[in-house]
């Protein structure tokens, strides 16, 4: 029913010519209340406007059929003219008509978001349960499982000991060097088995083209570690507190060295870059051809020799910029990068190095690796990265 009727009838004693007349006067700003006393007509100021007939409109309403037609508008009204079924009121174009008709129309489209969710939690339920792998034996731990999950365990364990917090979730801790280390970690995690998605993750996924999609960084993990012979919380203390446990694992203590030494040298040569007010995005998300370029680089030196490198690379950069008012390349600064490198080995320059930036502080995997499994503190960042010195610490160690 039209939502004006009621106030249309108080019109009914009137003609044609007269009401005609007084809408007229009504929009050429005659007080309401000398026109409402005119004509004699038993309603407020206010809605005197409503009283008026709506203007016929050549579309007819998407639910009965019926002409649409123009609601009056008050003479002050700012808005613009709202086309109205005058038959089951639906307001065409408003998103808060509260017809019959679209009452309706907004519970079926709650339905089908409703059957949406239920599908999407099904199918995440149902890819969950997928990845899930039989519990690793800690025994069959590698060197780099080992120092791979202290550092999460360490940065992002719940209070309760049972599930690792999503990385978005904990800002301000620096797990790794870099965003394409941290990756690695979690990458290498999931694939052995060692961590796995957590049911608690189900807001992080986003159905895309009928595909599953999330982001590592956002998920919750369970650690998927067998614990048959010992308590849960002592499990997690062991976790905390990796070592090398046989001479064989040397050699890949000295791998994780070299890994920190080339993402620690990465992300050096970023915030170098950035002082100069040079930004390159792909440091960011570093491509595996930059990676092996320097990781040829970073073997033959220690981090903070590196670091003295980096510095020039990157202020040559930045006077190359203010000279020829445009970028180098990435490619461009690498090739630099190893040529300055190359130079300094042919020469034997003497590299005394530079210490850490104070905005890039040691991170987690690196103080874990430094700290407790190679024992070898700040020697891995003043010194190159040697096997040697790796086995003769174990060796010592074994004798004490």
């Amino acid at each position: 029913m039209y939502k004006y009727a009621k106030y249309l009838i108080r019109l009914d004693h009137l003609s044609q010519q007269e009401k005609k007349e007084l809408q007229e006067q009504y929009y050429l700003n005659v007080r309401p209340s000398s026109l409402i006393e005119k004509y004699r007509i038993d309603v407020s100021t206010t809605n005197l406007y409503k009283c008026f007939p709506p203007v016929s409109s050549k579309e007819k309403c998407p639910y009965c059929k019926f002409p649409l037609g123009y609601l009056p508008t008050s003479r002050h009204s700012m808005g613009t003219d709202r086309q109205v079924c005058l038959l089951c009121d639906h307001l065409l174009n408003n998103k808060k008509c509260n017809c019959n008709g679209c009452k309706e129309l907004k519970r079926q489209i709650n339905r089908v978001k409703e059957l949406s969710e239920r599908f999407k939690d099904e199918a995440i339920s149902g890819y969950i349960n997928k990845t899930k792998k039989q519990p690793v034996e800690i025994s069959e731990l590698t060197l780099r499982d080992r120092l791979y999950l202290a550092a999460l365990v360490k940065n992002c364990l719940t209070n309760d000991l049972k599930v690792l917090k999503p990385f978005s979730k904990c800002p301000h801790i620096r797990l790794a060097p870099t965003t394409k280390y941290a990756q690695k970690i979690y990458t290498h995690l999931i694939t052995r088995g060692i961590i796995c998605l957590s049911d608690r993750s189900h807001n992080a996924f986003v159905l895309e083209n009928d595909t599953l999609e999330y982001d590592l960084f956002e998920i919750y993990y369970e650690l998927n570690i067998s614990h048959d012979d010992t308590t849960w919380s002592t499990l997690i203390k062991t976790l905390l507190a990796p070592s090398i446990l046989q001479a064989q694992e040397i050699e890949d203590g000295y791998e994780l060295w070299t890994e920190i030494v080339l993402h620690e040298s990465i992300e050096y040569l970023r915030v170098q870059l950035e002082k100069c007010g040079l930004i390159y995005q792909s440091l960011v998300i570093i491509n595996d051809k930059t990676l092996l370029e320097l990781s040829t680089v970073t073997e033959k030196f220690s981090t903070t020799q590196m670091f003295k490198i980096i510095w020039a690379v990157a202020n040559s950069a930045a006077a190359y910029k203010q000279k020829y008012k445009k970028n180098l390349s990435v490619e461009s600064i690498t090739d630099n990068l190893v040529k300055y490198a190359n130079k300094a080995i042919d020469r034997q320059w003497e590299m005394e190095g530079y210490a850490r930036a104070y905005n890039s502080p040691q991170t987690t995997i690196s103080s874990i690796l430094f700290n407790q499994v190679l024992t070898i503190k700040e020697k891995g960042f003043l010194s190159k990265a040697s096997i040697d010195y790796l086995v003769h610490m174990h060796t010592k160690e074994k004798l004490q």
